[in-house]
């Protein structure tokens, strides 16, 4: 991936609950277009955060499924900003 990633959220140790109540709290905060890989390691997991995105009107951008977890990469509702010029004041474009 060659976003940048704000953070990551390692589900692979909590319940389906949990990583979407970490992921509600995480992204409360976040501009948006800002970047999140979850990793999970089963597929109800990985079915629960996508339909989570989905609903929330989050964009999965990528996923890879690498030895038995998947990775899925979330961008919160708007356009993807880069961390590096988010921060900018009368930057050009």
């Amino acid at each position: 991936m060659s976003r940048p990633v704000a953070f990551t959220v390692d589900g692979t140790l909590l319940t389906c609950k949990g990583v979407i109540a970490r992921l509600e709290r995480e992204f409360t905060d976040l501009p948006s277009g800002s970047l999140v890989r979850v990793v999970v390691n089963e597929v109800p997991n990985r079915i629960d955060v996508r339909a989570w995105a989905d609903r929330k009107g989050h964009r999965i951008v990528d996923e890879v499924h690498r030895d038995e977890k998947f990775e899925l990469f979330i961008a919160k509702e708007g356009p993807l900003v880069s961390p590096t010029r988010a921060g900018a004041v009368g930057s050009a474009h």
